[in-house]
């Protein structure tokens, strides 16, 4: 009777351990398709889009009733978001005086949503209508590019206006 009860206990004690062991490795197996399985984050896009421009340069002159047209590249190295474009009053020379003389003007503002990595314009008419009358004076162009992660790039060009 000794003898039975110590086979039994032997075997009950090996099964154990087999048991033992292969739940642990079912735990560890399972553990590891978890640890592979999960995406690891992205490094968070801390690279500022780019603004390549053509047209209009530094000092470019525009007319009353013309359109300011716009040629260049915008860029990211994932995705762009939009394009802030806004053209902002500096003054105007009076011709009698010659001095700088602060009234009310045109100030449009524009926004044009992209998608992709890349987006190229050629002869893109901005705020979609014509310089109106009466306007005349130096304007600041200015486009500040926002990609999807939030981060910007500003370009500014004076232009003038008679």
């Amino acid at each position: 009777m000794n003898r039975v009860c110590i086979d039994v206990r032997e075997k009950f004690r090996a099964t154990k351990g087999f048991m033992t062991r292969k739940v642990l490795m079912v735990l560890i197996g399972a553990a590891l398709i978890a640890v592979s399985g999960c995406k690891k984050d992205d490094p968070k896009d801390e690279t500022p889009p780019v603004i390549e421009i053509s047209k209009p340069v530094e000092n470019d002159l525009y007319l009353i009733t013309d359109f300011i047209e716009f040629s260049g590249r915008f860029s990211d190295d994932k995705e762009l978001d939009r394009v802030e474009v806004s053209l902002i009053y500096l003054g105007q020379v009076s011709p009698s005086a010659g001095r700088l003389k602060d009234t009310g003007a045109w100030e449009p503002q524009q926004v044009i949503t992209l998608t992709g990595a890349a987006q190229n314009f050629q002869d893109f008419k901005l705020f979609n209508m014509a310089i109106p009358d009466r306007t005349y004076g130096f304007f600041k162009l200015r486009f500040e590019l926002f990609d999807k992660e939030g981060n910007s790039s500003l370009k500014e060009i004076v232009i003038s206006i008679s």
